[in-house]
């Protein structure tokens, strides 16, 4: 028993060394200061900082050690998580085959039609890395009621870039189950075509906001897809957002409202099926679109349409039940030029609208002329008369407290502070004290 206890009380001994072994070098090396400068016994300092560094280096091989041990766990746990991953892919991918975009100039000219995979309807969506989405070699098959061909599958259609770069028209066709559950990014790198912004002055000019989004066609709650140029263009933040700094889903010119809308009638009706069209309507060679034209119908377990309507007054049905509506690409404070992609402010800062407030004011003032002509009589000066006393009114500087009165702000010196008059009848005036103007 004593030697097991030896043995024991050794490796005791060995374990608290090991745990304080920085701790025993960190004395060691003041040890060895202490020695070379106030003891003179260079001998000792040396050996002291000998086992100072000896019990550092022991202290830094032993925490690799457990780093390293560490590491190897984790790389074995994360292969292990990569090799199910990838068996659950390629599952997944046996059951559907999709083939990327084509180059050629055939796939260039037509819509093509997008299938989203069984992933990406799940949230694995398409991020910053794609450049473009799982595209199928089948061309869009469009009913004659605008709507796409009903498949029971989510499908997205993108039109191709025109020949100045620019989108202009993405459809789909998608249930509730079918968006994405990741949250997107909200930064954007992308530039579409004529991409400009400007920072303009709004509403009471207190503050000012970006004027223009990188706005998609159809909205990442629907498709998924992010950095997509075939989905991307410039769009004011009124016609995207409602407003012009964050968000207000209440405005019916924006495309927020009826996004919101359309998704919350996805999320009543479960077993139906949305066909939502955004059209970019450019004037000639334009740079950024003039107007944003929305098409939307549902569609039941069958295929047959159900019209949704949102009750604005934009919105218009055509015979087969299918609504359209018509934003404008602009905002209330702004004016576009949509061929160069520029803009104008059209609203001043908050001391330059005070500034207009008061010479307006100060106008109104000097121009001030009763209501009610009948009951005015003027003076052989021609001054306006009180009406009951026939005692003109007369001006006052300085806050009513100056010695003359004035029967006319034109006559005023150029320096007087116009905001500082005071009007009372001529009577008052005199009554005060004050002596008659020269202007009389």
């Amino acid at each position: 028993m004593n030697r097991v206890a030896k043995f024991i009380a050794i490796f005791l001994v060995i374990g608290l060394i090991v745990k304080l072994l920085p701790i025993l070098a960190f004395i060691a090396l003041i040890l060895a200061i202490f020695y070379a400068v106030f003891r003179k016994n260079l001998k000792i300092a040396l050996l002291t900082c000998l086992a100072s560094f000896l019990f550092f280096a022991a202290s830094n091989t032993l925490s690799n050690h457990k780093q390293a041990t560490s590491s190897s766990s984790q790389e074995m746990l994360l292969e292990s998580s990569q090799t199910s991953s990838d068996k659950e892919a390629k599952s997944s991918s046996s059951k559907t085959n999709y083939k990327r975009e084509g180059t050629g100039k055939e796939n260039e000219a037509k819509p093509q039609l997008t299938n989203v995979s069984s992933n990406q309807s799940q949230g694995h969506s398409s991020s910053k890395t794609d450049s473009k989405p799982i595209i199928s070699e089948e061309t869009a098959q469009t009913q004659e009621n605008g709507t796409l061909a009903f498949t029971k599958q989510k499908q997205l259609l993108l039109k191709p870039l025109d020949e100045l770069g620019r989108a202009s028209l993405a459809h789909i066709q998608l249930q509730n189950s079918h968006e994405p559950d990741i949250k997107r990014d909200q930064r954007i790198d992308y530039n579409p075509v004529g991409w400009k912004n400007f920072n303009f002055y709004y509403l009471d000019g207190s503050k000012k906001a970006w004027l223009m989004n990188r706005g998609h066609l159809v909205g990442y709650q629907f498709s998924g897809l992010d950095e997509i140029p075939e989905n991307l263009v410039p769009m004011t933040a009124w016609l995207n957002t409602g407003n012009y700094s964050g968000m207000d889903s209440s405005n019916t010119d924006s495309m927020l409202f009826y996004e919101n809308q359309l998704d919350n009638w996805l999320a009543n009706h479960p077993n139906y099926w949305l066909d939502y069209q955004v059209r970019a309507i450019y004037e000639g060679d334009d740079l950024w679109p003039k107007q944003i034209e929305l098409q939307y119908v549902g569609l039941d377990e069958s295929g047959k349409l159900q019209p949704i309507q949102l009750n604005t007054p934009k919105e218009t049905t055509d015979t087969y039940g299918v609504t359209r509506v018509i934003l404008d690409n602009i905002s209330p404070n702004a004016t576009i030029d949509y061929t160069k992609g520029v803009a104008k402010g059209t609203v001043e800062s908050a001391e330059v609208q005070e500034r207009a407030r008061q010479a307006q004011a100060e106008q109104a003032a000097s121009q001030q002329v009763p209501s009610d002509s009948s009951t005015q009589t003027a003076t052989d000066t021609g001054v306006l008369a009180n009406p009951e006393t026939d005692d003109p009114i007369v001006y006052v500087t300085g806050g009513g407290k100056s010695e003359v009165y004035w029967y006319s702000t034109a006559n005023m010196p150029h320096n007087t502070n116009l905001n500082n008059l005071v009007q009372m009848p001529r009577s008052q005036a005199e009554a005060l004290g004050k002596r008659h103007s020269l202007s009389e």
